[in-house]
């Protein structure tokens, strides 16, 4: 069952807010059971990449990504990851495409080990 977390930014009055950030992943985010009253997905990127798609598909769709990073080194320096979307459990290499060095909007899809999306972090603040 896949799991979202939605982030928003903005003040008061509430519909001023605007939506910041998706992060999609494979497996439950929570440790509670349930309520079973929201569904997810199927959820598409613009690109039409998806939870499930393996690597090949997303440097075809998106080319080189512009940054890869290893989150299993990452966590093995610092557990404190391990809590938090940068997890290995959400995708041992995390491929990054960000519009440029000072760009606040990125799209991070973390692979797994049989080469597979397991989560898809898209986000207009860094």
């Amino acid at each position: 069952m896949p799991s979202e977390i939605l982030t928003f930014s903005g003040d008061e009055p509430l519909d001023s807010k605007r939506l910041d950030g998706i992060f999609l992943a494979r497996g439950m985010l929570c440790t509670e059971k349930p309520s079973g009253k929201a569904k997810v997905g199927p959820f598409k990127t613009a690109n039409g990449l998806g939870l499930g798609d393996n690597r090949t598909k997303v440097i075809a769709k998106l080319g080189e990504p512009t940054r890869v990073d290893d989150a299993l080194t990452r966590e093995n320096k610092d557990q404190r990851y391990r809590n938090t979307e940068y997890a290995s459990a959400f995708g041992q290499t995390r491929l990054h495409y960000e519009k440029g060095r000072r760009s606040p909007l990125f799209n991070q899809f973390g692979i797994d080990n049989d080469g597979q999306v397991a989560s898809i972090w898209i986000s207009s603040s860094p």
